[in-house]
């Protein structure tokens, strides 16, 4: 009974430091979106590896890193299409994407449409 005790323990300890970990990764991916993010930037920050980083956040968010991070890019991108006069090429450099034709990759997989043809449909 004192194993299973103390095993519930370690466990309930490593579970509250992944929580402690996913809550910092999901803070620093928010604060830093329009910069550039990797796992490696990212593990250096946290003082943990990046494979650690890729698992936990899967696990927890259910998508890999990489698509969380165009997820939160491309939310932003939304909102400066829908809510600002800048060029689409301004709005994916100040949200992170390296260049406009990334950004319409993810985002035609993510919206079925290219950025120019929802901006102008948000604009009609």
């Amino acid at each position: 009974l004192m194993k299973n005790f103390e095993g519930n323990q370690n466990d309930h300890a490593v579970y509250q430091k992944t929580g402690e970990y996913i809550n910092q990764i999901l803070n620093y991916m928010h604060k830093h979106y329009d910069e550039d993010i990797s796992l490696d930037i990212l593990a250096d920050y946290l003082h943990i590896t990046p494979k650690y980083i890729s698992r936990i956040v899967k696990e927890n968010i259910g998508i890999n890193f990489k698509d969380y991070l165009n997820q939160i890019r491309l939310n932003h991108a939304v909102y400066e299409m829908a809510n600002s006069h800048q060029s689409l090429s301004e709005i994916a450099y100040c949200c992170g994407f390296s260049n406009y034709k990334s950004m319409i990759k993810i985002f035609q997989q993510t919206y079925h449409m290219t950025p120019l043809a929802y901006r102008k449909q948000q604009k009609s």
